[in-house]
């Protein structure tokens, strides 16, 4: 409540029964402000406070934020964690990869998603019945553009040098239902094999790229369905 003197008073503060609580925070905002700041801290006891104004510290920076989901697929892009967990992509707030908000910063999917393959300008995204690339450097602002209406094959990705490959830059490499495609830092999406070759079907698959002199591989070992 707001005091005759304009002070804010808080009261029946719950006490926690945790021994590893070792004080409280009190956030407010200025005036029809929207970002809280910290004004109180308390002992772990206190069940009353008193704000008169004064000083007011650092801003609250974990309102809604949880740890990470636990998701199928991980990967990380210019400073923020992306994780595919059931038919999502859930991304933390940017350098902070402990904190997610699951409400405001996820991508839904039509299906559960299966490789995510950050390049430099932006994230390729296999599930299982489709590939779309994020657009964008932050993901936050990402567009989306539909690429291929077949699915990835789980462990599948690979990175590679583009100058082994015929592209350039760090290039992104993986099986879907038609063949090995590359995803190249700008964004480009090539099938290599559908002429030639379409992986079995498989539920999940590990793979790794050897390079050797006049000559490189992509080698994946694959679990049948």
């Amino acid at each position: 409540m707001v005091t005759a003197t304009g002070a804010i008073a808080f009261s029946n503060i719950e006490v926690s029964a945790d021994p590893n609580v070792v004080q409280k925070q009190i956030y407010v905002s200025s005036p029809d402000g929207e970002t809280l700041y910290l004004s109180l801290i308390l002992p772990p006891a206190a069940t009353t406070a008193t704000f008169s104004g004064g000083i007011i510290g650092a801003t609250l920076e974990t309102m809604f934020k949880t740890p990470p989901p636990n998701g199928q697929v991980l990967a990380e892009h210019n400073g923020r964690i992306l994780v595919g967990f059931g038919k999502y992509i859930a991304y933390s707030s940017a350098f902070r990869p402990e904190r997610f908000d699951i409400a405001r910063q996820a991508i839904p999917c039509e299906d559960t998603v299966r490789i995510i393959a950050p390049v430099q300008t932006g994230v390729f995204v296999g599930t299982d019945s489709a590939i779309f690339y994020l657009d964008g450097a932050d993901i936050d602002a990402a567009s989306t553009t539909a690429l291929a209406d077949y699915g990835a094959v789980p462990g599948s990705l690979v990175y590679v040098d583009g100058d082994l490959v015929g592209a350039s830059g760090r290039c992104a490499l993986f099986l879907t239902a038609q063949g090995a495609v590359l995803c190249t830092p700008g964004g480009n999406f090539k099938n290599l094999t559908r002429d030639r070759y379409w992986p079995a079907a498989s539920q999940r698959a590990g793979a790794v790229f050897i390079r050797e002199a006049g000559r490189s591989r992509y080698l994946a070992s694959l679990m049948s369905s």
